[in-house]
Protein backbone atom coordinates (compact mmCIF):
# COMPACT_ATOMS: atom_id res chain seq x y z
CA UNK A 1 0.00 0.00 0.00
CA UNK A 2 2.89 2.57 0.48
CA UNK A 3 4.42 1.69 -2.22
CA UNK A 4 0.94 2.23 -4.39
CA UNK A 5 0.86 5.98 -2.64
CA UNK A 6 4.42 7.28 -3.57
CA UNK A 7 3.82 5.75 -6.88
CA UNK A 8 0.27 7.46 -6.76
CA UNK A 9 1.53 11.39 -5.08
CA UNK A 10 4.46 11.01 -8.02
CA UNK A 11 1.79 10.87 -10.82
CA UNK A 12 -0.12 13.43 -9.58
CA UNK A 13 3.01 16.07 -8.94
CA UNK A 14 4.53 15.06 -12.48
CA UNK A 15 0.88 15.64 -14.10
CA UNK A 16 0.58 19.07 -11.94
CA UNK A 17 4.06 20.26 -13.01
CA UNK A 18 3.19 19.90 -16.60
CA UNK A 19 0.23 21.99 -16.26
CA UNK A 20 2.22 24.19 -14.43
CA UNK A 21 4.43 24.78 -16.98
CA UNK A 22 1.75 25.50 -19.47
CA UNK A 23 -0.54 28.21 -17.64
CA UNK A 24 2.97 29.86 -18.18
CA UNK A 25 2.52 30.90 -21.42
CA UNK A 26 -0.71 32.50 -22.27
CA UNK A 27 -2.88 30.84 -25.01
CA UNK A 28 -4.09 33.00 -27.81
CA UNK A 29 -7.62 33.87 -28.04
CA UNK A 30 -10.63 31.36 -29.06
CA UNK A 31 -11.70 33.02 -31.29
CA UNK A 32 -8.85 33.51 -33.47
CA UNK A 33 -8.28 30.17 -33.91
CA UNK A 34 -9.54 28.09 -37.29
CA UNK A 35 -11.71 26.02 -35.16
CA UNK A 36 -11.77 23.39 -38.19
CA UNK A 37 -8.27 22.77 -38.17
CA UNK A 38 -6.86 23.28 -35.10
CA UNK A 39 -7.28 20.51 -33.43
CA UNK A 40 -4.90 18.63 -36.80
CA UNK A 41 -2.14 21.01 -36.08
CA UNK A 42 1.16 21.35 -34.03
CA UNK A 43 0.82 23.04 -31.36
CA UNK A 44 3.91 26.37 -31.78
CA UNK A 45 5.17 29.07 -29.53
CA UNK A 46 5.78 32.85 -30.43
CA UNK A 47 7.16 35.43 -29.27
CA UNK A 48 4.92 38.83 -28.93
CA UNK A 49 7.21 41.39 -29.65
CA UNK A 50 7.13 43.35 -32.72
CA UNK A 51 9.69 42.71 -34.43
CA UNK A 52 9.78 38.67 -33.62
CA UNK A 53 8.88 36.89 -37.05
CA UNK A 54 9.41 32.92 -36.33
CA UNK A 55 7.26 30.45 -34.84
CA UNK A 56 8.96 27.48 -32.41
CA UNK A 57 8.25 23.96 -31.88
CA UNK A 58 9.00 23.97 -28.06
CA UNK A 59 9.28 26.78 -25.47
CA UNK A 60 12.72 26.19 -24.29
CA UNK A 61 13.82 27.17 -27.87
CA UNK A 62 17.14 29.00 -27.68
CA UNK A 63 15.24 30.98 -30.86
CA UNK A 64 12.95 32.62 -27.90
CA UNK A 65 15.99 33.17 -25.56
CA UNK A 66 16.36 37.06 -26.29
CA UNK A 67 11.97 37.56 -26.63
CA UNK A 68 11.54 40.54 -24.32
CA UNK A 69 8.19 40.81 -24.77
CA UNK A 70 5.49 37.60 -23.48
CA UNK A 71 5.72 34.05 -25.23
CA UNK A 72 2.29 32.67 -26.10
CA UNK A 73 1.28 29.71 -27.98
CA UNK A 74 -1.11 28.73 -30.70
CA UNK A 75 -1.58 26.23 -33.64
CA UNK A 76 0.96 26.17 -36.59
CA UNK A 77 -2.07 27.20 -39.21
CA UNK A 78 -2.81 30.16 -37.24
CA UNK A 79 0.88 31.16 -36.97
CA UNK A 80 1.70 30.29 -40.24
CA UNK A 81 -0.60 31.89 -42.37
CA UNK A 82 -2.78 34.49 -39.81
CA UNK A 83 0.51 35.58 -38.18
CA UNK A 84 2.88 35.39 -41.04
CA UNK A 85 5.47 33.57 -39.80
CA UNK A 86 8.05 31.55 -40.38
CA UNK A 87 9.29 28.06 -39.09
CA UNK A 88 12.46 28.83 -36.71
CA UNK A 89 15.63 27.71 -38.45
CA UNK A 90 16.86 26.09 -35.20
CA UNK A 91 13.86 24.03 -33.70
CA UNK A 92 12.51 23.00 -37.01
CA UNK A 93 14.71 19.81 -38.58
CA UNK A 94 12.44 20.01 -42.18
CA UNK A 95 12.85 23.05 -43.16
CA UNK A 96 15.86 24.58 -45.46
CA UNK A 97 15.19 27.75 -46.79
CA UNK A 98 12.08 29.00 -45.90
CA UNK A 99 12.98 29.90 -41.98
CA UNK A 100 13.61 32.80 -39.54
CA UNK A 101 15.77 32.83 -36.29
CA UNK A 102 14.69 35.47 -33.90
CA UNK A 103 17.21 35.08 -31.71
CA UNK A 104 19.26 36.63 -34.44
CA UNK A 105 16.94 39.42 -35.24
CA UNK A 106 17.30 40.63 -31.23
CA UNK A 107 20.81 40.67 -31.38
CA UNK A 108 21.30 37.48 -29.59
CA UNK A 109 24.77 35.92 -29.59
CA UNK A 110 28.45 37.47 -29.46
CA UNK A 111 28.47 40.85 -30.99
CA UNK A 112 24.90 41.15 -30.56
CA UNK A 113 25.23 44.50 -28.01
CA UNK A 114 27.47 45.89 -30.54
CA UNK A 115 25.16 45.49 -33.37
CA UNK A 116 22.45 47.26 -31.49
CA UNK A 117 24.56 50.06 -30.71
CA UNK A 118 25.29 50.21 -34.71
CA UNK A 119 22.06 49.76 -35.48
CA UNK A 120 20.71 53.13 -32.94
CA UNK A 121 23.85 55.29 -34.39
CA UNK A 122 22.66 54.53 -37.84
CA UNK A 123 18.90 55.23 -36.65
CA UNK A 124 19.66 58.57 -35.36
CA UNK A 125 21.95 59.56 -38.57
CA UNK A 126 19.14 58.36 -40.76
CA UNK A 127 16.75 60.45 -38.77
CA UNK A 128 19.14 63.58 -38.28
CA UNK A 129 20.04 63.59 -42.33
CA UNK A 130 15.82 63.27 -43.12
CA UNK A 131 15.09 66.58 -40.55
CA UNK A 132 18.28 68.86 -42.56
CA UNK A 133 16.86 68.05 -45.95
CA UNK A 134 13.39 68.29 -45.46
CA UNK A 135 10.69 71.10 -44.92
CA UNK A 136 7.68 69.71 -42.66
CA UNK A 137 7.51 67.38 -40.24
CA UNK A 138 4.09 65.34 -39.70
CA UNK A 139 2.60 62.77 -37.00
CA UNK A 140 -0.84 61.35 -37.60
CA UNK A 141 -3.11 58.94 -34.89
CA UNK A 142 -3.99 56.40 -37.05
CA UNK A 143 -7.09 53.38 -37.67
CA UNK A 144 -5.77 50.66 -39.23
CA UNK A 145 -7.90 47.88 -40.92
CA UNK A 146 -5.06 45.72 -41.91
CA UNK A 147 -4.84 42.46 -43.19
CA UNK A 148 -2.09 40.48 -42.04
CA UNK A 149 -0.84 38.99 -38.80
CA UNK A 150 -4.45 40.21 -36.60
CA UNK A 151 -7.96 39.17 -37.44
CA UNK A 152 -9.33 40.87 -40.39
CA UNK A 153 -12.47 42.18 -37.97
CA UNK A 154 -10.37 43.98 -35.56
CA UNK A 155 -9.25 47.92 -35.56
CA UNK A 156 -6.43 49.08 -34.55
CA UNK A 157 -4.63 51.93 -33.51
CA UNK A 158 -1.51 53.48 -34.39
CA UNK A 159 0.51 56.39 -34.93
CA UNK A 160 2.31 57.39 -38.02
CA UNK A 161 5.10 60.07 -37.95
CA UNK A 162 7.88 61.47 -40.60
CA UNK A 163 9.40 64.10 -42.57
CA UNK A 164 8.11 65.67 -45.54
CA UNK A 165 10.59 67.21 -48.74
CA UNK A 166 8.04 69.37 -50.51
CA UNK A 167 7.97 71.21 -53.34
CA UNK A 168 5.91 73.61 -55.15
CA UNK A 169 3.02 71.60 -55.72
CA UNK A 170 3.88 68.13 -54.58
CA UNK A 171 5.64 66.44 -51.44
CA UNK A 172 7.77 63.69 -50.85
CA UNK A 173 7.23 61.63 -47.56
CA UNK A 174 8.66 59.14 -45.47
CA UNK A 175 8.33 57.63 -42.12
CA UNK A 176 7.02 55.15 -39.81
CA UNK A 177 3.96 53.52 -38.26
CA UNK A 178 3.27 52.13 -35.61
CA UNK A 179 0.20 49.84 -35.03
CA UNK A 180 -1.36 47.66 -31.74
CA UNK A 181 -4.53 45.73 -32.13
CA UNK A 182 -7.12 45.67 -30.15
CA UNK A 183 -8.22 42.19 -29.47
CA UNK A 184 -4.50 41.40 -27.58
CA UNK A 185 -0.57 42.00 -27.00
CA UNK A 186 0.68 41.74 -30.69
CA UNK A 187 1.86 44.82 -32.58
CA UNK A 188 3.31 45.50 -35.54
CA UNK A 189 5.52 48.38 -37.01
CA UNK A 190 6.27 49.54 -40.47
CA UNK A 191 8.24 52.19 -43.02
CA UNK A 192 6.05 54.26 -45.72
CA UNK A 193 7.07 56.04 -48.33
CA UNK A 194 4.49 58.73 -50.62
CA UNK A 195 4.51 61.10 -53.21
CA UNK A 196 1.38 63.48 -52.66
CA UNK A 197 0.59 65.85 -55.92
CA UNK A 198 -2.39 68.65 -55.43
CA UNK A 199 -5.25 67.89 -57.58
CA UNK A 200 -5.63 71.63 -58.09
CA UNK A 201 -4.51 75.10 -57.05
CA UNK A 202 -6.92 76.12 -54.05
CA UNK A 203 -8.08 79.57 -52.99
CA UNK A 204 -6.15 81.21 -49.90
CA UNK A 205 -6.78 79.85 -46.81
CA UNK A 206 -9.23 77.00 -49.18
CA UNK A 207 -8.78 72.91 -48.37
CA UNK A 208 -6.41 71.76 -50.76
CA UNK A 209 -6.60 67.74 -52.00
CA UNK A 210 -4.04 65.52 -53.33
CA UNK A 211 -3.39 62.34 -54.71
CA UNK A 212 -0.54 60.21 -55.38
CA UNK A 213 1.12 56.54 -55.06
CA UNK A 214 2.23 54.67 -51.76
CA UNK A 215 4.59 52.25 -50.95
CA UNK A 216 4.77 50.94 -47.24
CA UNK A 217 6.95 47.31 -46.10
CA UNK A 218 5.01 46.23 -42.79
CA UNK A 219 4.75 42.35 -43.11
CA UNK A 220 5.84 42.69 -46.93
CA UNK A 221 6.74 45.20 -49.45
CA UNK A 222 3.02 46.77 -50.04
CA UNK A 223 2.02 49.10 -53.00
CA UNK A 224 -1.41 51.38 -53.51
CA UNK A 225 -2.25 54.87 -53.33
CA UNK A 226 -3.21 57.91 -51.03
CA UNK A 227 -6.02 60.76 -50.99
CA UNK A 228 -6.34 63.45 -48.94
CA UNK A 229 -6.99 66.59 -47.85
CA UNK A 230 -5.32 69.70 -45.55
CA UNK A 231 -6.19 72.86 -44.41
CA UNK A 232 -4.13 75.44 -43.19
CA UNK A 233 -4.57 76.26 -39.45
CA UNK A 234 -2.30 79.03 -38.92
CA UNK A 235 1.30 79.93 -41.04
CA UNK A 236 3.22 76.52 -41.04
CA UNK A 237 0.91 74.60 -39.46
CA UNK A 238 -2.11 72.53 -41.42
CA UNK A 239 -4.62 70.08 -40.83
CA UNK A 240 -4.50 66.81 -42.69
CA UNK A 241 -6.38 64.16 -43.26
CA UNK A 242 -6.04 61.07 -45.73
CA UNK A 243 -7.29 57.67 -47.01
CA UNK A 244 -4.05 55.32 -47.87
CA UNK A 245 -4.78 51.60 -49.12
CA UNK A 246 -1.85 49.38 -50.38
CA UNK A 247 -1.45 45.61 -51.03
CA UNK A 248 -0.30 45.87 -46.96
CA UNK A 249 -2.03 48.23 -45.25
CA UNK A 250 -6.00 49.73 -45.00
CA UNK A 251 -5.67 53.18 -42.68
CA UNK A 252 -7.35 56.53 -42.11
CA UNK A 253 -5.27 59.31 -40.51
CA UNK A 254 -5.92 62.42 -39.14
CA UNK A 255 -3.25 64.43 -37.88
CA UNK A 256 -0.87 67.84 -37.98
CA UNK A 257 2.10 68.98 -40.81
CA UNK A 258 4.52 71.52 -39.15
CA UNK A 259 6.61 73.20 -41.79
CA UNK A 260 9.49 73.50 -39.23
CA UNK A 261 11.97 75.62 -42.57
CA UNK A 262 11.10 77.24 -45.51
CA UNK A 263 14.49 77.35 -46.15
CA UNK A 264 17.45 74.92 -45.79
CA UNK A 265 20.67 76.11 -43.22
CA UNK A 266 22.37 76.70 -46.17
CA UNK A 267 20.44 79.29 -48.00
CA UNK A 268 20.47 81.19 -45.04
Amino acid sequence: MYKITIATLLCLFTTFFAHSQDYSYVKLPTSLHNTDTYEKNQTVYVCTGAYAYAYHSNSNCAGLSNCKSEIKYTDENYAAYNMKRSPCCRCWSNTKYNCKDDAATYGGGGGGNDGAAAAIVAGVIIVASAAVLSNDIYAYPTLSLKNGIYNSSDLQLGWAFGFRKTFKKSALEYGVSFIRANSFELSTSGFHFNYVHQIFKPKKDAISFYVGPALNFVDETGYGGVFGASYKLVDRLKLDMRYELTTQTNNLKLGLIFNYQKRYLWQR
